[in-house]
C-alpha cells in the first residue's frame, strides 16, 4: 500500500517552497497560501519566514530580489496531484508558462521534498535538484524541521529576513480575507 493513497487517516509531510519577485511580493506569496488553504486535501501545518535573497538566473541578466519561504504541508494528494495544484494555482496568479525556468514570476511553488518519496520524470522530480543550489533553502528548511525556531542569519548572508505575520489573515486587493 502507497502511503499517499487518498484517505484521511494517511497523510504526508510535504515541504513546499513558495517565492515571489514580481509585483507585491509579499501579498502573491499570502494569496498563494490563501488558495492552498482551500484545498481540502492539503494542510498547511508551519511556514519559515520569508528571506529577501537575489534572484539566480543562467544568462546574468537583473532581475528583481525575490521573497522565498517553505511550508510544511500535509496532504493526501500523490506528488503528482500537488504538482496539478501548484501549477493551477500559479496560474491563477499570473504566473505564464515558459520554458525559460529562470524568469521573473509573480509566484513561484516547487514540492521540495514529499515523505518518503524519491522520484524523476520529466515533469517533476523529489527531491527537488536545486536545494543543494540555494542556501537560502536549506535555511528555511533547518527552520521548520529543528526543535529551535527560527536560526540566526549568518553575518554576510545575502538574505534580508522578513517575518511575517500568520498568512491566515491573507486579504486579496478589495479587504476580503482569503
Amino acid at each position: 500500500m502507497l502511503r499517499y493513497q487518498n484517505n484521511d487517516i494517511l497523510r504526508n509531510t510535504v515541504y513546499l517552497s513558495i517565492g515571489s519577485n514580481l509585483g507585491d511580493r509579499e501579498n502573491n506569496c499570502r494569496h498563494a497560501i490563501g488558495l492552498l488553504r482551500e484545498q481540502p486535501q492539503i494542510a498547511i501545518v508551519r511556514m519559515s519566514r520569508l528571506l529577501e535573497t537575489k534572484a539566480l538566473t543562467l544568462d546574468g541578466k537583473p532581475q528583481p530580489d525575490y521573497l522565498n519561504g517553505v511550508l510544511e504541508l500535509k496532504t493526501t494528494l500523490t506528488p503528482q496531484e500537488l504538482l496539478k495544484v501548484c501549477k493551477t494555482i500559479e496560474t491563477q496568479l499570473g504566473r505564464q508558462p515558459s520554458k525559460n525556468r529562470w524568469q521573473a514570476r509573480p509566484i513561484d511553488l516547487d514540492i521540495l521534498l514529499f515523505e518518503g518519496e524519491a522520484l524523476k520524470t520529466p515533469e517533476l522530480t523529489i527531491p527537488h535538484p536545486e536545494i543543494r543550489n540555494r542556501p537560502f533553502l536549506a535555511q528555511l528548511l533547518k527552520e521548520l524541521t529543528s526543535k529551535g525556531g527560527h536560526p540566526e542569519r549568518s553575518e554576510g548572508s545575502p538574505a534580508k529576513t522578513r517575518d511575517p505575520s500568520p498568512p491566515k489573515a491573507a486579504q486579496d486587493d478589495k479587504g476580503d480575507v482569503i
